[in-house]
C-alpha cells in the first residue's frame, strides 16, 4: 500500500515510531501529558520538499532520530530532541538531509 498522507497518534508512554519511506507529508502527534517519544527517519531517499511534521504538545521530551550515519538532521548524522512541536523538511539532493523548521 502506498501512502501519501496520513496521521498517527501516539497514546503510550515512551512511544517509538518508525517512518518508512512512503511516509511523505506525515503528521505525527504526541498528546499533552505524555512521556514523549520517539521518531525514527528512515534511511531511505525521500523526495526534496516533502515534510514531517511532529506535534509534542507539552508531551514530554521527543526525540527525532536518523536511521543511520547516512541520514542527517540539521547537518548531523545525531539524535535531536525537542519539547516543542516543529516539522523536518527534506533538504538533500541524496534524499536523506532534513532540517528542522
Amino acid at each position: 500500500m502506498d501512502i501519501e498522507n496520513f496521521s498517527i497518534q501516539i497514546y503510550r508512554d515512551d512511544s517509538s515510531i518508525m517512518l518508512s519511506n512512503d511516509d511523505v507529508s506525515s503528521y505525527v502527534y504526541f498528546p499533552v501529558g505524555y512521556n514523549g517519544g520517539k521518531v525514527v527517519i528512515p534511511d531511505a531517499p525521500i523526495t526534496a520538499g516533502k515534510t514531517v511534521k511532529i506535534v509534542a504538545n507539552n508531551a514530554g521530551r521527543i526525540s527525532v532520530e536518523p536511521a543511520s550515519d547516512n541520514v542527517l538532521v540539521n547537518g548531523r548524522p545525531s539524535t535531536t530532541t525537542t519539547d516543542t512541536s516543529l516539522t523536518l523538511v527534506q533538504t538533500g539532493s541524496d534524499g536523506k538531509t532534513w532540517v528542522t523548521a
